[in-house]
This record gives C-alpha cells, structure tokens and sequence, in this order.
C-alpha cells in the first residue's frame, strides 16, 4: 500500500489532478449516456399511437417528462 506521508508534496498534487481529471471525465461520460437514453425513450415514446401511450397510461404531454425519469419496465416501449 502507498504510505502517502512518504511522497513529495508535488507528487500528490500530481496524482490528486489526475484523480480529479479522470472523475471529471467519468462524470462527463456517464452524462453523455444519459443523454443518450434519455434521447431512445424519447424517441421510442414519440413513434407509439395515441392509443399505444394510452394503454401504458400516458398522453403526448407526458413524454418529455417521462423520457427524463424513465418508464418503469412494464410501460416500456417493446423494441420489436
């Protein structure tokens, strides 16, 4: 294990950068598929009939809320 109290003051700095880098990068990532599946139910939802969002309890005016809070497993759209 890495005894910290052992290393030079710049040599943590260095490694807390690349510590933050790297979150700021995974953080990045993680938002772009986010975005990413947030943009396929909302998609998935805008090509379902009236009566196809009926049956699954939802109108026209309930697809941008619930592309960003996404469907409980039974209401998805099936990927045929």
């Amino acid at each position: 294990m890495l005894n910290v109290a052992s290393l030079p003051a710049r040599a943590i700095a260095s490694a807390t950068q690349r510590s933050a880098l790297s979150r700021f990068f995974a953080d990045m990532f993680a938002g772009i598929q986010e975005g990413r599946e947030i943009a396929v139910r909302y998609h998935a939802l805008t090509r379902l009939s009236q009566t196809e969002l009926a049956n699954r309890g939802l109108t026209r005016q309930d697809i941008p809320h619930v592309a960003l809070t996404a469907l409980p497993p039974e209401l998805q759209p099936r990927r045929d």
